[in-house]
């Protein structure tokens, strides 16, 4: 068995789990931001019967998400900062280590992810303004896992494939969702009155 067939089953096994991962984690943290909670009154369901004049409803938490930010998301503002601060300020002075190896793929999904759903947007291949979901990470993740760490040192002469950069785009990505999806979700009382 070859090298490279190896390192395709390597890839292929990664990019599932990580797929995998990242709904999962999604998929639990959404059911939390909509699980719906009684704010106030008696929880007794004959004091919510319908008699006639009187109004009767329930109050409830609500998800309501902002629109995303794209190129002023704070998150991808602060990758782009710390990127440029990593690769012109720290990563000459530091050789070996997280922070010259790994730490700018880390940066990958949160600082270029946004600005790629953006020309996306205006292209209006993207039909929706909530932050990124798992499916569009996960994609920009295995894509840009494949151009930058397959495709990338077949046809650039300096580039080399580190499969521990996958493994750092992969954190990258899910931090970043987490945090996108952990911002956008605030909580908004509404009011849902049954039929009578």
């Amino acid at each position: 068995m070859g090298m490279s067939t190896h390192r395709g089953r390597v890839a292929k096994h990664l990019i599932g789990w990580s797929r995998h991962l990242i709904t999962h984690l999604f998929t639990r943290f959404q059911s939390c931001a909509d699980r719906k909670t009684p704010l106030s009154g008696d929880h007794d369901r004959s004091h919510w019967e319908n008699r006639p004049g009187h109004a009767v409803g329930y109050r409830y938490f609500s998800t309501v998400v902002k629109p995303f930010g794209y190129a002023r998301d704070a998150l991808c503002l602060s990758a782009i900062a710390f990127y440029a601060l990593n690769r012109w300020g720290l990563k000459p002075q530091v050789h070996g280590g997280i922070l010259h190896d790994h730490f700018n793929d880390v940066l990958l999904i949160p600082a270029a992810l946004p600005l790629v759903l953006g020309v996306q947007r205006l292209l209006k291949w993207r039909d929706q303004d909530g932050p990124p979901t798992p499916g569009e990470i996960t994609l920009h993740l295995v894509i840009w896992s494949f151009l930058c760490e397959v495709a990338g040192p077949r046809f650039v002469d300096h580039a080399t494939a580190d499969w521990w950069d996958v493994v750092a785009y992969l954190t990258g990505g899910l931090l970043a969702g987490l945090w996108w999806q952990r911002d956008s979700a605030k909580k908004k009382v509404i009011s849902l009155k049954p039929t009578t």
